[in-house]
């Protein structure tokens, strides 16, 4: 199943327009998958709210921020953590802290098996709900899969090959994948977004992945949030 995947500028942008950024004049970026979908608001707490930003509606993905080693870290809730630190060595301190930060509050099972990561990365992969900056292509990140037809590679990851596509043709692609479910992550067509009008009280959270569904009012959760059901959709958010 293919997954979008974006430069790592895209990510750091965003988390720039959200003042979280490194100010140093050259800086290294690192890149690891922690093979687990976190439920980022006990990771929020977990991590400390004085250094978190979690502003799902801007970015769906946790902002950590460290001052020693100088670093941020921006945790999605598909398992990808993308780090951008002053040093290399800062990089690594800081994939290795989160990991077992998490593996702490139970999100994570072992955190020596999360440490392993990847410097100056190509593609991060990010959840249906990141805003992609289109520059006429888009990656697609397929594990263990051959490339759809005429999609020449540009690289090879292990297990996960990394291709580029015409915009237009990625785009059924990604359609079709963020309303499946299954292992992937599944989003709801035509959901109304945490800016809509309707009153809490009419206003429902439901996930299109397994079908929870819970009144907005008397709700913890919140729109872009991961199902605390079935852990695969995310949450959305609709009129009653």
């Amino acid at each position: 199943m293919a997954e979008t995947a974006v430069p790592p500028e895209q990510v750091l942008s965003q988390a720039a327009a959200m003042d979280a950024a490194v100010e140093a004049p050259t800086t290294t970026t690192a890149l690891t998958d922690l093979d687990r979908v976190l439920n980022l608001n006990a990771a929020a707490i977990g991590l400390g709210l004085e250094d978190i930003t979690y502003d799902p509606d801007r970015l769906p993905g946790l902002i950590y921020q460290s001052d020693d080693p100088e670093a941020v870290a921006i945790i999605f809730g598909n398992g990808t953590v993308l780090v951008e630190s002053a040093t290399p060595a800062g990089a690594r301190d800081v994939v290795a802290d989160i990991a077992g930060r998490l593996a702490d509050l139970g999100l994570l099972d072992d955190a020596t098996l999360t440490t392993d990561y990847e410097t100056s990365p190509t593609a991060v992969p990010v959840p249906p709900e990141f805003e992609v900056e289109s520059d006429g292509t888009e990656t697609a990140v397929y594990s263990d899969g051959e490339p759809a037809a005429d999609e020449p590679t540009t690289g090879d990851d292990g297990d996960t090959k990394v291709y580029r596509a015409a915009e237009s043709e990625s785009a059924g692609s990604d359609a079709g994948q963020s309303d499946s479910g299954g292992e992937g992550f599944a989003r709801a067509p035509n959901s109304v977004t945490a800016d809509s009008e309707v009153p809490d009280e009419r206003a429902e959270l439901y996930c299109p992945n397994c079908g929870l569904a819970r009144t907005k009012d008397a709700a913890t959760l919140r729109p872009g949030d991961i199902c605390p059901e079935c852990k695969q959709g995310y949450i959305a958010e609709r009129g009653t």
